[in-house]
């Protein structure tokens, strides 16, 4: 029967420790990766979202003054004989 000595056994546990920081680490590096990625992907969205939205605001105003043209017209322009 081999004895373990308290040195190796408390290496043993740190070594395990260590490990286990290790592991916690890569975990923690992956999330951050992942983080980025949907920052990154919400990001990319966001500027499509504005792009469409100043593109539909232009669109509107364009329509608006189209409307207040046609109507500036049925009210001052002289009737068709």
């Amino acid at each position: 029967m081999k004895l373990i000595s308290p040195v190796q056994t408390g290496k043993r546990g740190f070594e395990g420790q260590l490990t286990n920081a290790q592991a916690a680490i890569v975990m923690q590096e992956e999330s951050i990766r992942r983080n980025e990625r949907e920052k990154k992907q919400m990001l990319e969205k966001l500027n499509g979202l504005e792009k469409s939205l100043a593109a539909a605001e232009q669109e509107k105003h364009q329509l608006q003054v189209r409307y207040c043209s046609i109507l500036y017209l049925s009210i001052y322009a002289p009737p068709f004989k």
